[in-house]
Order: structure tokens, then C-alpha cells, then sequence
């Protein structure tokens, strides 16, 4: 099983789409961090990605700074129902240490889960991570995109030929 270290701000959201979504606006009112976070993905973001996992026999893990806020699976997978994609293989969620060295709590993930055998890639806009580690590092101001997507399949080894 191939898997899909994932980071939400800068990839799945970026400042275009927030732009777009009004998000960097003043709010009028209150509004929830989970609303808000709601409105901040980008639909074609999150659609490359589901392709992408489609397409790789991938599932996805959660390296984003969000799993301090939200500790629970179900909520990362109920944010991909509200774009229509439904049972979204949300598998687990790194740990969070001290250092807040990203390419460590992938590290310590990957080394604490007997289960974790095949490909990996990461999707982040940050770049602490070991040299070995595959990063496909992530424009913040564009999110996710086409040259990402066909980047990932070629790690992960199921490009088309």
C-alpha cells in the first residue's frame, strides 16, 4: 500500500483559494475554526488528491498541524464527505514531538507502525524533512496542483507508460 503523508495549509487550501473563498477577509461575525476550515479547502485540490489516491492504491496520513486541533480520523474524513468523497482512507495521524521537526514525526511514524511497507510521499509547503525523505514541496500560494499530482504518481511508481 503506497501512503500519503498529508499537510492541509498550503496544500489542500493555499492563498489563492482563501482569497477566493473570502477566508483572508475580515469576517463578519463569529465563525468556528471548523467552519472555517471547511471553507478554506480547495474543491480542486482535494479532487486531485482523491484522484491520486485512486490512482496509486493510496491511503493518507494526517502530518498536518490541524491534528493538534482535531485528534480524531473522523473529522479529516468527514471534511473529504463534504466534497463528495466518501470513506476517504484516512488511516492515522503522526505524532506530534517536541522538536516539531516534521521529517522526524513522519520518521517515528513510519518506524512505530509495524504495518507500514510500501511507498511513501509527502505533500507539504514546509521543508523540514530529512534528505532522504520524498517531499513534494507545495507553493502555499497555489495549493495542490497538476504538476503535484503527476509528480506523485511518478514516486510512487504508477505512471502510464
Amino acid at each position: 500500500m503506497n501512503t500519503i503523508f498529508l499537510d492541509i495549509d498550503g496544500v489542500l487550501n493555499s492563498e489563492r483559494s482563501m482569497v477566493a473563498a473570502k477566508v483572508l477577509r475580515p469576517l463578519q461575525g463569529y465563525i468556528s475554526y471548523t467552519e472555517r476550515h471547511y471553507q478554506e479547502l480547495d474543491p480542486v485540490a482535494v479532487n486531485l488528491l482523491r484522484l491520486l489516491v485512486k490512482e496509486t492504491n493510496s491511503e493518507i496520513v494526517i502530518s498536518s498541524s490541524w491534528r493538534k486541533l482535531y485528534d480524531s480520523l473522523d473529522f479529516f474524513k468527514m471534511i473529504f464527505t463534504q466534497f463528495g468523497w466518501h470513506n476517504a482512507p484516512v488511516v492515522g495521524m503522526t505524532p506530534i514531538v517536541d522538536s516539531g521537526f516534521r521529517g522526524q514525526e513522519i520518521q517515528q511514524y513510519i518506524d512505530c507502525n509495524d504495518f507500514f511497507t510500501g511507498p511513501y510521499i509527502i505533500f507539504d509547503d514546509d521543508k523540514d524533512f530529512f534528505v532522504h525523505q520524498p517531499l513534494i514541496h507545495v507553493d502555499v500560494r497555489y495549493g495542490l496542483s497538476y504538476e503535484h499530482f503527476d509528480k506523485a504518481k511518478q514516486l510512487l511508481g504508477c505512471v502510464e507508460r
